[in-house]
């Protein structure tokens, strides 16, 4: 049978499979057919999406598969989510499910890939993640970011042209200056790139996000009622560096681990529970513990391969 899967750059390749089929050889042969040099840290996921076409709301779930599961078991949860929730709905909202391939680990992520490639999808799954103020930046870089991205969808800059200025910003900091004051830098910003090509844009976009503090975080929002000396609601943030406990409003870290240091993990749908080798546990209330568990241990691994060359 042919499997469809997604690209972040909304892109979309067929490829033949069978019932044996796991991610990992489904990954080997995208990541080849789309010519991405280096797939290492790219998962493929599985995505559960409900869309509300009156108010164009979308409501998003999504898990990275393990590399030896099979994909005809997610085709059976396909259909099942698809069925159940569109004889619920009865018209009134729709439910899809499919593959999508995005990096999942970020290693070494400092480093800017010279792989055309890897810079487009990267460009398309970071800078949602700035727009929506998930990835922290300054107004600076937000100034910088935007321009490339108005670069990016409207070609060279033109006296006299509408655009939107805020579209690729988050709503939070529009406050924070006046709009003339926010215009006139993102248009500065704009000017400079007139003639720079899409991908060394793309490229300048990827520099600048990769200096951003949080780059290569997942950030899970989480709340706790525990003796720890932190705000009840946080964010855990989880990256090649390790997991921190930080804050909600300024991310500062209030607690960090290695993933060596971290002994248990269980999750429920609604709560995450981790222990440490100091023989201190925590409980998070969140939805995403799975996601969680998910991280920890991919890069727990790596951190013990790492470890394990060295001696």
């Amino acid at each position: 049978m042919m499997l469809t899967f997604f690209f972040m750059d909304k892109r979309q390749k067929q490829v033949p499979c069978y019932s044996s089929t796991t991610a990992n050889e489904a990954l080997e042969f995208l990541t080849a057919m789309i010519g991405l040099k280096d797939p290492a840290g790219y998962m493929v996921y599985e995505v559960f999406k409900k869309i509300h076409p009156k108010t164009k709301k979308e409501e998003v779930v999504e898990r990275s598969l393990l590399y030896n599961e099979i994909l005809s078991d997610s085709l059976a949860k396909f259909y099942q989510f698809e069925q159940a929730f569109n004889e619920i709905s009865k018209g009134e909202a729709e439910a899809k499910a499919y593959f999508l391939v995005k990096r999942k680990l970020f290693l070494n992520a400092r480093a800017l890939s010279d792989n055309r490639v890897e810079n487009l999808l990267m460009f398309h799954q970071i800078s949602p993640e700035i727009a929506s103020g998930e990835l922290s930046a300054d107004f600076e870089e937000i100034c910088d970011l935007s321009g490339i991205s108005l670069q990016l969808k409207h070609g060279d800059f033109q006296p006299g042209r509408d655009h939107d200025h805020f579209e690729f910003m988050p709503d939070h900091v529009f406050h924070q200056r006046g709009t003339a004051e926010w215009k006139e830098d993102i248009d500065r910003s704009y000017k400079e790139l007139k003639g720079v090509d899409q991908d060394e844009l793309r490229a300048k976009y990827l520099q600048i996000c990769k200096q951003l503090t949080f780059y290569g975080y997942k950030m899970i929002p989480a709340k706790h009622s525990s003796t720890w000396n932190m705000p009840s609601d946080i964010y855990l943030g989880i990256a090649q560096a390790g997991v921190f406990f930080l804050s909600s409003k300024t991310k500062e870290a209030f607690y960090s681990f290695s993933y060596l240091e971290i002994l248990t993990h269980t999750s429920s749908p609604t709560t995450l529970l981790l222990g440490f080798d100091s023989g201190d546990e925590i409980e998070l209330l969140t939805s995403h513990g799975d996601e969680a568990i998910s991280l920890i241990l991919d890069y727990k691994y790596l951190e013990f391969q790492e470890n394990k060359n060295v001696h």
